[in-house]
C-alpha cells in the first residue's frame, strides 16, 4: 500500500476515533450487552444512531478496563 495512502487512512482513522460523542444519554445506564446477541439501532435518518453506537462502545470499553 501507497505510504501516502497509509499515512491518510491512519489520520482518518484518528479523527473518526477523537469525534464528539455528543450528550451522554441516560438510557446508557440501563443497556446490558450480550455477547451472543447482536445490537441493532434503528431510527430515522440523522437521529444520532451512530453517536448511539460510539457511546455504547466508548461505556463496552470503559467496562472492560475496569478488569484489567
Amino acid at each position: 500500500m501507497d505510504k501516502n495512502l497509509k499515512k491518510l487512512l491512519s489520520d482518518i482513522s484518528l479523527e473518526e476515533a477523537n469525534d464528539d460523542l455528543g450528550v451522554e444519554r441516560d438510557l446508557l445506564k440501563n443497556i446490558r450487552l450480550n455477547k451472543s446477541l447482536i445490537l441493532t439501532v434503528q431510527g430515522v435518518r440523522r437521529s444520532g444512531k451512530s453517536i448511539f453506537i460510539k457511546q455504547i462502545i466508548n461505556l463496552f470499553f470503559d467496562i472492560v478496563k475496569k478488569f484489567f
